[in-house]
């Protein structure tokens, strides 16, 4: 594939000094990207907006910020404890309300702890 070459420190698509045999696996946009800084160790801050993150921790039944978060095991879709426990005290057919798999009690539920930690770390109070 390679002749062996040496591009010119001139050419537009590579970086200067580097031979075309070293990125010959790469494609002319990864040539001339301009190269992704990798976080460091200690730096784990992100930035989103606060509708995004509303509709991540959404509930799927209020349609608010959960409160108590539970999943269901059979489809680990998360909701909040009373909407899921008063969705299958009154659903005739004991669904969860995502995707119809079966949730026949909040047995077959469990505690998110994990998930409402970052909930409370995100909307505190």
């Amino acid at each position: 594939m390679s002749s062996g070459r040496v591009w010119t420190n001139e050419h537009p698509y590579r970086p200067k000094g580097v031979e075309i045999d070293a990125l010959g696996h790469l494609s002319a946009y990864e040539l001339v990207r301009d190269p992704v800084a990798f976080p460091e160790e200690g730096d784990q801050r992100v930035t989103l907006p606060m509708s995004k993150l509303e509709k991540i921790f959404q509930c799927p039944i209020c349609l608010d910020v959960m409160n108590v978060c539970v999943a269901t095991t059979a489809c680990l879709h998360r909701f909040c404890k009373a909407c899921l426990s008063n969705h299958l005290f009154r659903a005739k057919e004991k669904v969860c309300p995502t995707c119809r798999k079966p949730c026949p009690s909040m047995r077959s539920t469990r505690k998110d702890e994990r998930f409402q930690g970052i909930i409370k770390a995100v909307f505190p109070g």
